[in-house]
């Protein structure tokens, strides 16, 4: 059960960082193409996805500690 677990959370951990990753693609494409006042949108946009990779990022770490100490418990 932990198994799917953790294999859930790292599936999860990988959506986020697509979609972000997504996002920041589209915020830098229309900062490019649009006006100094969309590019302030843009900007937040990206500043946002940021974080949200961020988050991303520090949830995979703590998935794989938590499977790591799994494996230990178990023996493995």
């Amino acid at each position: 059960m932990k198994q799917k677990n953790h294999a859930l959370g790292l599936a999860i951990a990988e959506a986020i960082e697509r979609i972000a990753s997504t996002i920041v693609a589209a915020c830098i494409l229309g900062g490019v193409i649009a006006h100094q006042i969309q590019l302030a949108y843009a900007v937040l946009g990206g500043g946002i996805a940021t974080v949200v990779v961020l988050v991303a990022v520090v949830l995979r770490v703590r998935i794989n500690q938590s499977i790591d100490a799994a494996k230990e418990a178990d023996g493995q």
